[in-house]
């Protein structure tokens, strides 16, 4: 066959590929930037399970007992590469992210360590003015701290799976919504059930107060499948600090005080099957 019917071939491969182009960004061109600063999907404030840095103090109420607990923990979302569409904050990136969370016994001996729960995802993450949508594999495990187990003879579940996280978020102005949902797929013990119906709001005041201070709240809901859809309720609020634009591609940190409270099944390792309550003063970092 001619050259000129293979071109004709491999141009009707691509005519949906241009045609999805056009749509979505009015034909603007596509600029590759590796390793981008910042995210297209904004991290959620009040979800527990969010990787990154934070240090409080939490008072809990669990089936067992009450008692004073730390909590600190650290994570961060690394880009790796982004196709802007008509703006450098907006279009596809891929990326990779980590963290872990711990919770500490302060009424204990030695402060014990009760549990630590470790996350790694490949968050994929599309914006366009202020609708965004991130698509995330990734794999947790847990593993409860030595002198728990040694000091409370409690049987040790070992909580491993690995989940693939959507979810659709619409910002308009001051306040933002999102909603989605994960689905479980390998998973240890292997009868815990797969679905989890995940979502959301958050408010954060767009003008500063002093030291460039924006007051927020945020609320984020999640029902899993294994505790029969019960919803767990996270809240928080408090004070936004950013910090001053640095660097050429601009970019800025923030500090968050804030107050939480917690209603629902445990969101710490193998304690999910036992409902828990918590109020604490915490502090976040946003690099």
């Amino acid at each position: 066959m001619s050259s000129h019917f293979y071109r004709k071939i491999r141009a009707s491969w691509l005519m949906p590929v241009f045609f999805l182009h056009s749509f979505l960004w009015a034909q603007e061109p596509a600029k590759t930037i590796f390793l981008p600063k910042g995210r297209l999907f904004y991290p959620l404030i009040a979800d527990p399970k969010q990787p990154h840095f934070f240090l409080g103090t939490r008072y809990y109420t669990t089936p067992v007992q009450h008692f004073f607990a730390a909590v600190a923990g650290f994570g961060e979302e690394f880009g790796l590469i982004r196709w802007t569409g008509s703006s450098p904050n907006e279009g596809f990136q891929l990326s990779i992210d980590g963290g872990l969370s711990a919770q500490f016994n302060l009424q204990s001996p030695s402060s014990n360590l009760i549990n630590a729960d470790y996350t790694g995802g490949i968050p994929m993450s599309w914006r366009r003015n202020g609708f965004s949508v991130l698509l995330r594999p990734y794999h947790q495990s847990s593993h409860l701290g030595d002198e728990l187990v040694l000091t409370t003879k409690i049987d040790r579940i070992n909580l491993s799976y690995e989940a693939v996280q959507l979810l659709l978020s619409q910002e308009l102005g001051s306040f933002r919504f999102y909603g989605g949902g994960e689905f479980l797929m390998r998973r240890e013990p292997s009868d815990l059930d797969r679905w989890i119906i995940h979502g959301g709001g958050e408010w954060v005041r767009r003008e500063t107060w002093f030291w460039k201070a924006r007051p927020f709240v945020a609320m984020d809901l999640k029902s899993y499948q294994e505790n029969k859809f019960f919803v767990d309720t996270s809240f928080k609020g408090g004070l936004d600090f950013s910090g001053d634009e640095i660097g050429r591609t601009g970019g800025r940190r923030h500090l968050r005080v804030m107050l939480e409270t917690y209603y629902g099944y445990s969101p710490h390792g193998q304690f999910y099957t036992d409902k828990n309550f918590f109020t604490g003063l915490g502090v976040a970092f946003s690099f």
